[in-house]
């Protein structure tokens, strides 16, 4: 086994440490000890750092994490202890500020690898389409990383970069592992149990604020107006622009704009705020009288709260366990206001978690696997018949530093849900769109430099005064300065 910070480290390994964590949506991790005794050794946090195995395959790539030195008492040796997080650490590091309309969730994926990533080596692999999403706008207040996981999300992907630094974005069910367990697999320490942990029948859904079904028409607002207000309050918050009446005549809609974007050069006559109740007349207009009249029609806000379940569940744990059978669970989306997608998505949670799940773990001396891929499971004597099972973690042990790893799997059973494949697809939702602050203007300052040379040549005249001597002296004609 070699490791690299980027110069060979392999001579100061401490044998049996390395340990490298594999886990579903999360930093792969590398943890190892070293040991220095001829002083000389440095590693700094951030240094990248490459792992090789002992047929030279990369293993690990990534950078240290907070390394940690120690000189125990009786030694001049320096113990080392090293952890490492993976190349999609480089993904957190840039802010988003881009937008989209009607491209593929693919299209967006290679186009932020381009803008983001490409400087620090990352490169494109796999990457697929996905879904084609309406409108998209990242506003800078998020990382790569989230961006790419809200894309994936929406398609039902998964995406990842490799040691390799290369960037895959793909369906879950294009990652199948390379070999499928049966009862004579090389496989030891198998462990099979069920787990309820986040069972549940009864799904609550807190979502954002919703649209009203219909309109709020004829709305008086207030205060009334008296002569002096300009700013009038409506009884929910406004979602769309408003219809606004002023003694029964409508404000021309031209002369309605967002408060803060628009009017900036030529003043509108009336402002509103996506998510405000309040309306604003211009400074430039006559301010109403006791005498004048406003009513307005808007598409309201209101609180998001949908609650589904499934009676047949509830049901057969009532009858399981002699009790009401009912498991409630809450889950909060602020960034979810479309009924129908907070019902979904809460019909999705519970499709997943009403059925009990069964999780799989064993070792093997076998390399290959890894988290996020779909391995079908016949154990015989487990009551496991050609079931998909998704690898949710793997860890890699060094154990005996004579090229023998040991790889510990964690997988869960898909099975309940009609298997893995189809449970992903069904994440899939074809006119979705992943709408992020909609109603903000999205402004990108980009600086630019420029190099302007030039150059000057003057002739000086010279005005000296004459020095009096003995020749030369005041004349009529030659006067001194």
């Amino acid at each position: 086994m070699r490791l690299f910070i980027p110069v060979d480290i392999t001579n100061y390994y401490q044998p049996t440490t390395l340990e490298i964590e594999d886990t579903i949506n999360e930093r792969s991790t590398a943890r190892f000890q070293m040991v220095d005794v001829t002083g000389v050794l440095d590693i700094e946090d951030g240094a990248p750092i490459e792992i090789y195995d002992y047929s030279s395959n990369l293993i690990f790539g990534g950078f240290v994490f907070y390394p940690r030195r120690m000189n125990p008492i009786g030694t001049t040796a320096i113990f080392f202890d090293i952890e490492a997080v993976d190349q999609q650490c480089i993904a957190d590091r840039y802010l988003v500020a881009e937008s989209y309309t009607s491209q593929t969730a693919g299209y967006i994926v290679n186009n932020i690898l381009t803008n983001y990533l490409t400087a620090d080596g990352i490169t494109a692999g796999t990457i697929q389409d996905g879904v084609t999403l309406d409108i998209v706008k990242f506003p800078r207040n998020g990382t790569v990383t989230q961006a790419f996981d809200e894309l994936a999300e929406v398609c039902g992907f998964i995406w990842y970069i490799d040691y390799d630094k290369t960037l895959h974005f793909k369906a879950r069910s294009a990652d199948v592992a390379p070999f499928n367990i049966i009862d004579t697999s090389a496989i030891v320490n198998i462990n099979v149990r069920q787990d309820r942990s986040r069972y549940r029948n009864r799904q609550y859904l807190r979502g954002g604020q919703t649209p009203t079904d219909s309109p709020i028409t004829g709305e008086d607002v207030t205060p009334k107006p008296d002569g002096v207000t300009r700013t009038f309050v409506t009884r929910f918050p406004i979602a769309e622009k408003p219809v606004i009446r002023i003694n029964s005549v409508a404000v021309d809609p031209a002369q309605i704009g967002v408060n803060g974007l628009d009017g900036q050069v030529t003043p509108l006559q009336w402002y509103w705020s996506y998510g405000s109740n309040s309306i604003t007349q211009d400074n430039s207009q006559t301010v109403l009288s006791t005498s004048d009249t406003i009513e307005i029609d808007y598409i309201g806000l209101i609180p998001l709260l949908v609650v589904v379940e499934d009676s047949n569940a509830i049901t057969a744990r009532q009858t399981l366990e002699n009790t009401s059978g009912v498991y409630e669970s809450l889950e909060t989306m602020p960034n979810v206001v479309d009924k129908q997608q907070a019902l979904d998505i809460a019909n999705g949670r519970l499709t997943k978690y009403t059925k009990v799940e069964r999780e799989l773990t064993f070792q093997t001396y076998t390399n290959g696997l890894s988290a996020g891929q779909l391995q079908t499971v016949t154990l015989t004597k487990y009551g496991i018949s050609a079931a998909e099972f998704l690898i949710d973690r793997v860890t890699m042990r060094d154990l005996n530093d004579n090229g023998l790893f040991v790889y510990d799997i964690h997988a869960v059973d898909g099975q309940a849900f009609g298997g893995w494949t189809n449970f992903f697809k069904g994440l899939i939702r074809k006119e979705s769109g992943l709408i992020i602050d909609s109603n903000e203007r999205l402004i990108v300052l980009k600086t630019t430099y420029e190099t302007d040379n030039w150059s000057e040549t003057t002739t000086p005249t010279i005005f000296a005064c004459p020095v009096p001597d003995a020749a030369l002296y005041p004349s009529t004609t030659l006067y001194p300065c």
